[in-house]
């Protein structure tokens, strides 16, 4: 599937997404469909994945429509919010806090874990994140985690103008719940989440960096001629990990 019909397929559905869903999956297409050849590169036809915080559920749509059985964790209030467009593509959903409550979901039974654009809004640990999701991956599964790059040249010239990289105090060391689940706690660099695949009693199996998004504007044209030649600057990264935890 070329880039073009994956954007035009996850673009389509709107009678069940709003314009700025919409919107949204168009500004990420890029970062989407990277994830998304990761994922079939990592499976075959009937496996399972389990995706943490899948909000509007694109790169999901496409897993379904390529063969595999997904389930999405989700806080309850945004479950309920895109429950019809789940059930309407066949998704299975678990909704929680994946790490305060109990996730009435079978060990062992997943394929693939998918954390995209998750673990950055989550005050904790990126190995204890995945950690807490581990028992219901199968032996020898993946664990895919996207994120933005710390590294990556536009944060670099952020700090070069003294310009802040994180969000405001008041968001940052604010309450995780479905209202403030959009702001940045902390970004990463891939060591980083390769120590944390480490620690979780995953092996690190490849890292790969790409652009979120076709749009321009100044320091994205920037971003994009310097992350052309230089990968690792590129504003976001995809990491896999294989779970090396019997079951």
């Amino acid at each position: 599937m070329t880039y073009r019909m994956f954007l035009k397929e996850i673009t389509s559905d709107s009678e069940y997404l709003s314009e700025s869903d919409i919107a949204y999956a168009r500004y990420h297409g890029r970062r989407l469909y990277t994830t998304f050849k990761a994922c079939i590169r990592h499976l075959k036809k009937g496996d399972k994945v389990l995706s943490v915080g899948a909000g509007i559920a694109s790169v999901e749509k496409m897993l379904i429509s390529w063969g595999a059985e997904v389930t999405v964790i989700d806080f309850e209030s945004t479950i309920e919010t895109f429950r019809k467009y789940y059930n309407h593509l066949g998704i299975k959903s678990c909704s929680g806090n994946l790490f305060t409550d109990h996730l009435n979901l079978q060990k062992g039974y997943f394929n693939l874990l998918l954390f995209s654009e998750v673990v950055e809004h989550i005050p904790m640990d990126p190995s204890i994140q995945i950690q807490n999701i581990q028992p219901y991956l199968a032996s020898k599964g993946i664990v895919i985690v996207t994120t933005p790059n710390l590294g990556s040249i536009l944060h670099i010239g952020k700090l070069l103008f003294m310009k802040p990289i994180m969000e405001v105090p008041e968001k940052t060391f604010g309450k995780v719940d479905a209202e403030n689940q959009a702001t940045h706690r902390r970004e990463y660099l891939p060591s980083e989440i390769k120590r944390s695949y480490l620690r979780a009693g995953f092996r690190p199996v490849c890292t790969k960096y790409f652009f979120y998004t076709d749009k321009m504007s100044f320091s994205l044209i920037f971003s994009f001629l310097f992350g052309a030649v230089i990968p690792r600057f590129r504003p976001g990264m995809l990491l896999v990990g294989e779970n090396n935890k019997q079951v």
